[in-house]
Formats: structure tokens, sequence, C-alpha cells
């Protein structure tokens, strides 16, 4: 679009009366305002490239939005342009007398606003590095907030682990609660009715026998009491009744005392036997405990076993995940490869396309120089006639001027081409780098898993400190790395594509000017 606009504004500025200024300034504006948008363009690909890898999908509809709309300025452009071609043929058809005081102002117009472009374009710039400072700062937060994500999964791994040994325990203290008690109907009583049931345990048995003891003890001395009160009062009143009450109360006393004797032997005996059970409960309880100990041991070799086998079998998990996800980025890499070579031959071909191209320019470039050197003879035959009028030597002027235009509208787009080659190079040895990448990662978790299977052993429990890693999380990161790694090769392929449509249309349109400069020379 440089090229025409650069072709045509003095053609514009050579033919134009002052009954059209107005609308013509107002096409020139239009005109002038295209480099604005090449460096918006320019922007927005900078940009393109800063993005973070969460935003690339949303920031490339932006983009395709934004090239939709530059692409219909740009044909609207052009039929205004055209319409102005077939104006400017009219005037032409119709003023004969040129000004040439119009056209030197409209020339220095057109310098200034070409000035003030200059100076929009390094504002821009400027406004472009403070971006770029923000870009930075927010890397920055992104990696402080992985950081602290990776903290608290700690933390939550270590709170899981923390309710998987209440659990343990729990269970542990409701299986010796079922062994003291025996049945677990009454355990579920026990534990469903807290203080309604009528279960008794041990120890209120014993509390009630030490009750049942003190009762008949007090008893014991009340009888002895009343006994001795009534022998009293006998030997008061008479001897004979005491004589006739000692035997009497001999044979009583001696019955009561054979009874009471017998009942203190059995309960002494119960009480001896109740203390011998309680040892022999205690002996028992220190033997449950012991075997507890063991179970407990046991349990935790048991759950360290069951453990390494989840492991092994997250392992195998993964290691089928991550061969799907190889398979995948094979997949992938086989079409990148392929987009590659198609892009490789697309390149070649406009490499060949170009060096003919620079050819047939070295060869319009040496038939004006052999046109320059046929005005020079012709000027030097001419020096008779009078150039009274004005207008033949300003239509000279602009003939060189135009000439010198072309040239140099064919060395910009030459340099542009061939800029756009570098970046494609550059972009193939990112590709091929990346490439590298995602092999040495294959090659890591696959050394990865060969070592795990090695290191792990069923009857023994693996000893990790608090700072290291289990293997699960450092396969969880190795996964991370391969979705990092696929977003990028997603994100390099979507750029290399862009790059090749481009470049598509920056010789499309190379080849538009070239096709225009070929019809107006063919004119002339």
């Amino acid at each position: 679009m440089d090229s025409i606009k650069q072709y045509f504004i003095p053609s514009m500025e050579n033919n134009v009366d002052e009954t059209v200024d107005g609308n013509d300034a107002i096409d020139v504006n239009m005109i002038c305002i295209e480099p604005q948008q090449k460096v918006e363009n320019e922007i927005t690909q900078s940009r393109f490239m800063s993005i973070n890898e969460l935003d690339v999908e949303n920031s490339n509809a932006h983009f395709i939005r934004k090239i939709q709309r530059l692409e219909e300025e740009n044909d609207h452009l052009l039929s205004i342009i055209e319409q102005k071609n077939v104006m400017i043929s009219e005037i032409q058809k119709s003023s004969c007398n040129d000004k040439p005081d119009f056209a030197a102002k409209k020339i220095l117009l057109l310098t200034d606003r070409v000035k003030e472009l200059t100076l929009e374009l390094q504002s821009i710039k400027s406004s472009t590095c403070g971006d770029d400072k923000r870009n930075k700062d927010y890397t920055i937060k992104i990696k402080e907030l992985t950081d602290k994500l990776c903290q608290s999964n700690k933390n939550n791994f270590h709170y899981r682990n923390q309710i998987m040994q209440l659990k343990n325990d729990l269970q542990v203290t409701k299986n010796a609660l079922s062994n003291e008690i025996g049945d677990s109907t009454i355990m579920q009583a026990v534990l469903s009715s807290t203080g309604s049931s009528n279960y008794r345990g041990r120890a209120q048995h014993i509390l009630i026998l030490q009750k049942k003891v003190n009762e008949l003890q007090e008893k014991l001395n009340k009888v002895r009491g009343e006994s001795n009160d009534s022998i009293k009062q006998d030997a008061e009143n008479s001897n004979v009744i005491i004589r006739e009450l000692e035997k009497a109360r001999k044979e009583i006393t001696d019955k009561a005392l054979k009874d009471t004797q017998s009942k203190v032997n059995e309960l002494t005996k119960s009480v001896n036997v109740l203390k011998n059970r309680n040892k022999a409960l205690e002996v028992e309880i220190s033997v449950l405990r012991i075997q507890i100990q063991k179970l407990m041991s046991k349990a935790e070799v048991d759950s360290g076993t069951i453990e390494q086998l989840k492991i092994e079998s997250v392992n195998n998990t993964n290691q089928l995940k991550t061969k799907g996800s190889l398979l995948k980025l094979e997949k992938s890499i086989v079409l990148l490869q392929s987009k590659a070579d198609k892009a490789q031959q697309i390149i070649d071909q406009q490499t060949a396309y170009l060096k003919e191209k620079d050819i047939k320019i070295a060869h319009l470039e040496s038939k004006l120089k052999d046109c320059n050197e046929n005005e020079i003879i012709s000027n030097h035959q001419m020096c008779k006639i009078d150039f009274s009028d004005p207008t033949e030597s300003i239509i000279k002027k602009f003939k060189k001027l135009e000439n010198q235009q072309l040239i140099d509208l064919l060395c910009n787009a030459h340099t542009e081409i061939c800029k756009q080659v570098k970046i494609v190079g550059d972009f193939r040895g990112k590709f091929f780098m990346e490439k590298q990448k995602l092999q040495k990662l294959e090659s890591k978790i696959k050394l990865y898993g060969s070592s795990t299977s090695s290191k792990q052993k069923p009857n023994n429990i693996p000893y990790r400190l608090n700072n290291e890693l289990s293997p699960n999380e450092k396969l969880t990161e190795l996964q991370n790395k391969m979705e990092l790694a696929e977003e990028e090769h997603s994100a390099l392929k979507i750029s290399f594509d862009t790059q090749i449509m481009i470049n598509e249309e920056n010789v499309h349109r190379f080849v538009k000017a070239l096709n225009n400069i070929k019809e107006q020379l063919l004119i002339k």
C-alpha cells in the first residue's frame, strides 16, 4: 500500500484544480492515515509475542478481527483512489491550464503531514516500551502465584495424611472396645445410647459388690450390739433368767457366729476370686495391649504396602497417560513437520519468484537509465526551443521524481521481502528447538519411570523427608511441564501460520504494485 500511495500522491498533486481542493484533501488524509495503520499493525505484532500463554486464543481472535477491518479499510481506500483517478482524468481533460503555485503549496502541506506522522510514530514506540515493562511485572506476579499454589497443594497433602491417620486410630479404638465388650450388638447399643442403656461394666460390678460387703458388716455390728444390751438387762432382772438365757444365747450366738463366719468366708472367697479375676484381667489386658501394638505395627506395614501398590497403580496409569500424550505429541510434531515442509516449499517458491522479479527489476532499471540518457540527449537537442510555457518544465520535473520514486519503491520492497524471509527462518529455528526440548522431556520421563519401578519394594516402608516431593507430585510436575510445552508448540504453530499469511499478503501486494508499475511504464 505504501508503494501505491507514494506513486499516486505526485500524480494527484500534478493535476488538481482549486475547485476540487476540499475533496482531494480528504482523500490525501485517508491515504496518509495508512502509515499509522501499518505502525499499529507492527505494535500489535510485537505485543502478540509477549502475551501470556493463557490469553493466546482470545488475542488471536481479536487480531483476526483487526486484520479483517484493516483489509476492509484498504479495499475502501483502493476504491476511493480509483474514483479519484477517474476524477483526475476528467479534470485533466477539462482543465488545460495548471497552476504551479498550488502544487508547491500542496507539496509543503504533505511534507508537514509526514513530519507529524513521524512524531506520532515516535510517541507510539515510546508507549510500547512502557507496555513491555508492564508485561515483565505481570510475569513476575504469575510466578509468585504459582509458588503459592504449590505450597497450598503441599499443605493439602499433609492434611490428608493426618486425616487418614486419625481414621485408622478410630478404627483401632472401635476394635479394642468390641474385644473388651464381646458382642458387637452390645457395643452398638452402648455407643448409640449414651447413659440410657442398662449395660454395666466391670468397674460397676466391683462397686456393687463392695457396697454389699459394707452393708453386711453394718448388720453384723448391729447384731453384736443388740446381744450385749439384752444380756445386761437380763442380769439386772434375775440371775436365773440370765443362766437360762446364757445357755440360749450361747446357742444362738454360736449359730449366728457360724452363719456370719460362713458368710464372711464366702464373701472373702468371692473377694479373693474377684481380685484374682482382676489380676487375670490385667494380665489379659497387658497381653491384649501387646497384641494391639503388634497389630498396629502390622497395620502400618500393610498400609505401607497398600500405599506402594497404590503408587504403582498410579504410576502405571500415569505411564499410560504419558504414552497417550506422547503419541498425541508425536502426531502434532508430524503435522508441524509437514506444515514446516510446506512452508519451506512456499518460501523456496517465493525466493525463486523474487529472484525472477529481481532480474526483471534490474532490466527495468537499465531501461530507465536508457530513458534518462535519451531524455538528456533530447534536452540538448531541444535547447533551441523556447520554454516560455512553464507547464513543460513542471511535467519533466515530475517525471524525474516519479522515476526516482519507482526505483526507491523497488528497493524497499526487496528489503521487506528479505526481512520476512529472515523472520520465517527464525521461526523454523524456534520450532526445531522446541522439538528438541520435547525429546529431552520424553527421555527424562522414561528414565524416571524405570528408576521408580526398580526402587519400589513390597515389604519396606519408604522414609521420606518433609521437604522432599513424592513420586506422584514429581509426575504431576512433569505432566504440567508437558502441558506447558504443548501450549508453547500451539502458540508457535499459530504464530508460524500468521507469519506465512502475512508473507503471502505482502508478496501479493508487491506483485500488484509491480503490475501497476509495468502498466504505467507501458503507457508512458
